[in-house]
């Protein structure tokens, strides 16, 4: 695994399209901790979901069957690098 990505596309306004790398493990896993939080749901406890984020960490970071760093793509601004 690499911490560049192996391919990026430019979008439009500074966006990229590119390959995910582990440097993209912690960000993403934050980012998918409260994209998947339901605030409207009473079962849900508050702030993000912290099973998805250390999931998502996880199939990033570690070895997997049947995913790699090849599975994920990530918009990403490259004015600001986020």
């Amino acid at each position: 695994m690499t911490n560049q990505p192996g391919w990026k596309i430019p979008i439009e306004d500074g966006l990229v399209m590119r390959g995910a790398t582990l440097d993209d493990a912690d960000p993403l896993s934050a980012y998918n901790g409260e994209a998947h939080h339901d605030p409207h749901d009473p079962n849900d406890p508050p702030g993000p979901a912290v099973w998805i984020s250390e999931w998502t960490r996880d199939l990033i970071s570690k070895p997997h069957p049947s995913m790699s760093l090849d599975d994920v793509i990530v918009l990403e601004d490259s004015r600001t690098g986020q």
